[in-house]
């Protein structure tokens, strides 16, 4: 009988030394508590051909925006979208940072930031801004910083996030709302943006101008 529960126990503590030295990763174990960091590109990467068209709702002014040049890979979180404003004469490009200590490719904890979104304005020979424009996954009451030149910290801070939200004839899905303290891409004001995936910017509201930008056409590729 002695023997046999020795036996028992030395068992016990093998299996668990055996579990121990295996260590399930967690996003193996628990799939459905993760993401893939690549469904980050369904946001802002976008091919050639691409296009949308905003309406200012106070003035009726028209802004149409299209894709002069787009990067992808397909193995990893990386993208990078360049588009022209017919509106302000401007290149737009927009790419992912990876966060300290993120895979390339493959699952996180959906809690775990891990890729940060920026945003630069040019002209031609001409920079104008550079910052960072949203992150995936926030947290409640989340924000970041920004550095804007003859200001200061600027906080980027997430709103809400929204399964279907409707704008006027269009019913967008899986929608982020951010807040930006200042942005210099925008005159240099407090401004909201709504980004939707597989369309992006659905709208933009320029706080201080009192104008919002509503998405009232588009076509993705």
């Amino acid at each position: 009988m002695k023997n046999s529960f020795v036996f028992i126990v030395l068992f016990s503590l093998l299996f668990v030394q055996c579990r121990k030295d295996r260590q399930i990763p967690f996003c193996k174990e628990f799939p459905e508590e993760c993401v893939d960091i690549i469904e980050g590109q369904k946001y802002m990467s976008f091919g050639l051909g691409s296009y949308w068209i905003y309406q200012e709702e106070n003035t009726g002014l028209r802004d149409t925006v299209y894709v002069v040049e787009s990067l992808r890979s397909e193995n990893s979180y990386y993208f990078s979208t360049k588009v022209y404003s017919t509106y302000d004469s401007c290149n737009y490009r927009y790419w992912p940072v990876l966060g300290s200590g993120c895979p390339d490719s493959g699952l996180v904890k959906n809690d775990r930031r891990c890729l940060v979104m920026k945003k630069s304005k040019t002209k031609p020979s001409q920079f104008i801004s550079e910052n960072f424009f949203f992150f995936l996954w926030p947290e409640e009451n989340e924000f970041i910083y920004n550095y804007v030149v003859g200001y200061g910290d600027s906080q980027l801070s997430f709103i809400q996030f929204d399964n279907m939200r409707e704008l006027g004839v269009f019913k967008f899905n899986k929608v982020y709302s951010f807040y930006d303290e200042f942005s210099n891409a925008d005159g240099n004001q407090s401004t909201i943006y709504r980004i939707s995936e597989n369309v992006g910017i659905i709208q933009k509201e320029l706080i201080d101008s009192s104008q919002t930008w509503n998405l009232i056409e588009y076509e993705v590729f």
